[in-house]
C-alpha cells in the first residue's frame, strides 16, 4: 500500500510541485500540512523530486524527542551542574 504525499518546493528560482508514495503509515500519520520535509532533487529532472524517507523518519524522531523530553526511552544527565 502506498500513501500519496504532495509537496511544493523551490528549485533554480522556480516553484515546483511533486508527489511521492510513502510505505510507512506511522511516518505518514506524523506529517502535518506545511511541514518542511527533506526531498531529493535531481538537477536535470526536478519534476521527479522525491521524499528522502529515511531522512524524514530521522527528522521526525528528533522532533519527537524535543517535544517529549520526559520520554523514558531518552537519556538524562546523571549529574546536573549549575555554574553560578
Amino acid at each position: 500500500m502506498g500513501l500519496k504525499v504532495w509537496f511544493d518546493f523551490q528549485f533554480d528560482g522556480q516553484a515546483w510541485q511533486g508527489t511521492d508514495l510513502m510505505s510507512n503509515e506511522k511516518v505518514f500519520d506524523a506529517l502535518s500540512e506545511g511541514q518542511i520535509i527533506p526531498i531529493r532533487i535531481l538537477p536535470w529532472t526536478p519534476e521527479s523530486a522525491s521524499i528522502r524517507q529515511r531522512a524524514l523518519l530521522n527528522q521526525l524522531k528528533r522532533d519527537d524527542v524535543r517535544v517529549q523530553p520526559d520520554d523514558p526511552r531518552t537519556g538524562r544527565p546523571l549529574i546536573e551542574f549549575d555554574e553560578t
